[in-house]
């Protein structure tokens, strides 16, 4: 991976032009899920409601002294997930925290036509984007974790690639003094946006490419001794589509003929994705508008 010079900084990934693997996908859908629970215990879990390519879902835990939310949505080329847990010292409830994870996933196809007689190499950009924040009072108990994870894979005739990120922020106890510490993961390419080069074969009219996304927010919290643990995974920036960055012909000339894009979903991959927005209870959360859970200010 290299970033391209010109194009925002984003991060390049080729797809080789080599034998076809494709991924097999039955039908071209969306799905969303969130749950809560806290170690072997399950409170609740809920799916999705809405068409086959656009739903969303949200789910709160509440009792005394803890509170936990979580909503996903997708849509064609957009995914949101938010997932927010917090608890207190003086939590009666018997579980004694809290973990909100939301997932959401997208299956598609699209088929690629150019009046082009030589081979061309297409552009697309992709992004994600998001917060991840974690808080502890200190003491000796309570652990909060925020995470979150995304994918993208795409195969069609030659191609086969797929790329993947996530930040893990997670307050534990280290040895040898045992105090609480911040750590943070960061996994493959994190937050950012990303181009991914497809090498269409001259005369090949008509390709077929699959492409899969999924997108997961993930808080958890145990009660601390004293005070309040939050931790708050935002991917409410989603995981997006952003569309057709360039067509250029083998010697570096832009490709100016006709190409279409055609879906099974019905969305143009040459645009970028109109992201679906999340339940609105999740966004008052976002906004730090429920008691006592304190939003994080945004990054930059």
């Amino acid at each position: 991976m290299q970033h391209i010079p010109g194009i925002r900084g984003m991060l390049m990934v080729a797809l080789a032009v080599a034998a076809s693997c494709a991924m097999d996908l039955a039908f071209a859908a969306v799905s969303t899920n969130v749950r809560s629970g806290f170690q072997s215990q399950r409170f609740d879990s809920v799916d999705g409601t809405g068409s086959a390519f656009v739903q969303s879902a949200s789910l709160q835990h509440t009792a005394s002294g803890i509170f936990g939310e979580a909503s996903a949505s997708a849509g064609p080329g957009s995914l949101s997930t938010f997932a927010t847990a917090a608890a207190n010292a003086n939590s009666s409830d018997g579980s004694n925290g809290v973990y909100m994870t939301a997932r959401a996933t997208l299956n598609d196809s699209f088929t690629i036509t150019s009046g082009s007689e030589l081979p061309l190499l297409l552009e697309f950009a992709a992004g994600a984007s998001g917060t991840v924040e974690a808080s502890h009072p200190g003491g000796p108990f309570g652990i909060s974790t925020a995470e979150t994870l995304w994918s993208i894979a795409l195969s069609g005739p030659g191609a086969d690639f797929s790329t993947s990120g996530g930040i893990t922020k997670q307050w534990n106890r280290r040895a040898p003094t045992f105090v609480f510490q911040l750590d943070t993961v960061e996994r493959g390419i994190g937050f950012d946006d990303f181009v991914i080069a497809i090498g269409v074969p001259a005369g090949s009219a008509g390709q077929t490419f699959d492409i899969a996304m999924s997108a997961t927010a993930h808080a958890s919290v145990s009660r601390p001794q004293s005070g309040n643990s939050t931790a708050i995974a935002d991917f409410g920036s989603t995981l997006e589509w952003l569309g057709l960055v360039s067509a250029t012909l083998p010697d570096g000339t832009p490709y100016t003929g006709p190409l279409t894009i055609v879906s099974e979903s019905g969305f143009d991959y040459r645009e970028a994705a109109t992201p679906v927005p999340l339940p609105a209870t999740a966004l008052l959360l976002a906004l730090g508008c429920l008691p006592w859970i304190a939003r994080p200010p945004r990054r930059a």
